[in-house]
């Protein structure tokens, strides 16, 4: 286990756990992905509120381009987690595209699932062609309380984007623990056509285990 101080917009690393403004998150595991792309920079991370996980995702990106040759396309822009209290968190955002439809992990026999792992579909560097880097993500939702023998996949439709492909499942959040924190690397918008952008290349996501869970 591993713990991280945040302060507002700072935060640097410890050996006990992610302290925030609203109080002490205990991160056990974080989770990231071996194909995420090498642009941007990272951003700060971002968490639900203390005993809080995350139950539903949405993603932002931009439509496909027509400009042919000169289509500059970004793909996915941003990631947004919903945590079960209804707020929000997003880390670093792009500047292009539209937010689709958020898809929940929803209840089972009145149990609430939340996000316990992640794949990341991703274009990879297409040399001096146009590159989208991250394209599309999805999750997995699972029983706070049992183990992925349990899981099901959950989707923002229609589940791709038009580039790259889905590499291997991140691993998951241990029992008694789920998502409750994003990091994403974010490339910056450029406006010279020498250069073009490729906004969201990858994403890190935190598992969280309390004493105390609030449904």
């Amino acid at each position: 286990m591993f713990r991280l101080f945040v302060l507002l917009s700072i935060f640097s690393y410890s050996s006990n756990a992610f302290l925030l403004v609203a109080g002490t998150r205990r991160v056990v595991k974080q989770l990231s992905v071996t194909n995420g792309g090498p642009s941007g920079s990272w951003k700060t991370a971002e968490f639900c509120p203390v005993g809080y996980y995350a139950v539903g995702f949405n993603v932002k990106v931009e439509p496909k381009s027509s400009s042919g040759i000169f289509a500059d396309n970004t793909a996915l822009n941003s990631i947004s987690l919903r945590c079960k209290d209804g707020s929000r968190i997003t880390s670093g955002e792009g500047a292009f595209g539209n937010w689709y439809t958020e898809a929940s992990c929803g209840n089972m026999n009145g149990i609430p699932y939340f996000l316990t792992s992640f794949d990341l579909q991703v274009e990879p560097d297409q040399g001096a062609a146009d590159d989208s880097s991250a394209n599309w993500i999805r999750f997995k939702c699972r029983d706070f309380d049992t183990d992925d023998t349990f899981s099901h996949q959950l989707d923002v439709s229609p589940g791709k984007f038009y580039w790259g492909t889905y590499g291997s499942w991140s691993g998951s959040c241990p029992l008694h623990s789920a998502i409750c924190g994003i990091q994403t690397r974010v490339e910056e918008a450029r406006s010279s056509v020498f250069y073009g952008n490729t906004a969201l290349n990858d994403v890190k996501f935190f598992c969280c285990d309390e004493k105390r869970l609030s449904f």
